[in-house]
């Protein structure tokens, strides 16, 4: 799915994180505060796009810029692209669309 769509998708939504309940193994709902500095981020394909520094505002996660996929940079994702939170933060986005979406805003 493309940046476009996924962005299309959760429009309206910008807070829409689920997060497993290890006690009952079904996704919650989820708070932005769930997401805490040092997780790692997942793309939809599993591979690792990033670690999480912290929540900048509202709706984005900042990534370290020490993690080796982050060349030295910070770089920011959309906070609606959370699909759920447990030992790590899994997104809704394949790690080409995270690339992409980096690509598209000058970041890379």
């Amino acid at each position: 799915m493309t940046v476009a769509a996924h962005t299309a998708l959760n429009l309206g939504r910008p807070g829409l994180l689920t997060t497993v309940n290890p006690h009952h193994g079904k996704a919650d709902m989820a708070e932005p505060s769930d997401i805490k500095a040092q997780m790692e981020v997942r793309s939809s394909d599993g591979l690792h796009v990033g670690t999480v520094d912290h929540l900048d505002g509202d709706t984005l996660i900042k990534l370290t810029r020490t993690d080796p996929v982050a060349h030295g940079r910070h770089h920011l994702l959309p906070l609606s692209w959370v699909e759920r939170v447990d030992e790590q933060v899994h997104l809704t986005a394949t790690a080409a669309d995270v690339r992409g979406y980096w690509e598209d805003a000058g970041a890379v």
